[in-house]
């Protein structure tokens, strides 16, 4: 349980991200088509979160219109999301909450799901299930135990509040908390592969059997991972 209870209390690092001065210079002059062109670089080259939720917001907001307007939210929301970025796992969670109580959005919900799936498939990534509820524990995480980039504190407050509103289960806490560990779990080993040498990799892995030895070895490859990304400024 110590590993799970490590991995429930603690975000794992996911990118550095870094400005896109181009796409939020054209947004300040209300140049929309020029700003989506400047942030979808940044959001699918650089993979920058702040860039995904900027665009998110946009067709959201309809200054990017089209036929495809929510689901491009939800997608450039999901991304934004998957980084780390508190902002948008609280968006997502919220847009999520608002789709699902009517059978259009539902339906939209539904495309967004077969859509990821297969960007994610393309991709040969994992596809992880995460309900509404799971983004918003993420999002509510205070900023100490956030090691990448805290989101402002009103959308940490507004996330613990939902979660407080939504009266949870013991069952249904546990469920969105499992999400959440797994989420986790898979950034920090996706994370580790990218700034690690092999030879590095195998001081830590195969795991060892004996459970107090796996915890502990657990611990200190999170230890490794933390204080390695300290040298990294920028990194996808």
């Amino acid at each position: 349980m110590k590993y799970i209870y490590c991995l429930v209390s603690l975000c794992f690092a996911v990118s550095v991200w870094a400005a896109c001065p181009l796409g939020e210079a054209s947004l300040a002059v209300k140049n929309y088509g020029q700003a989506q062109q400047f942030f979808k670089g940044c959001a699918l080259i650089d993979n920058d979160a702040q860039a995904q939720y900027a665009l998110a917001r946009m067709y959201r907001d309809g200054f990017l219109p089209g036929a495809e307007q929510k689901l491009q939210t939800l997608k450039y929301l999901r991304f934004a999301a998957e980084n780390g970025y508190g902002p948008a796992q609280y968006e997502l969670a919220l847009l999520m909450l608002d789709f699902l109580r009517t059978p259009e959005g539902q339906a939209v919900l539904s495309h967004h799901s077969e859509q990821l799936r297969q960007i994610k498939m393309q991709r040969k990534q994992p596809l992880l299930q995460m309900s509404p509820l799971a983004w918003m524990l993420l999002a509510a995480e205070r900023a100490e135990n956030k090691w990448f980039y805290t989101a402002p504190p009103v959308y940490v407050a507004e996330a613990e509040q939902a979660l407080k509103d939504a009266h949870l289960t013991p069952f249904h806490l546990k469920e969105i908390q499992m999400q959440a560990t797994q989420w986790k779990q898979n950034k920090l080993l996706h994370v580790a592969r990218q700034i690690m040498t092999e030879a590095e990799w195998q001081r830590f892995f195969p795991m060892p059997t004996e459970p107090a030895a796996a915890s502990q070895q657990q611990d200190a490859f999170v230890a490794f991972v933390k204080n390695k990304l300290q040298n990294y400024t920028l990194y996808k």
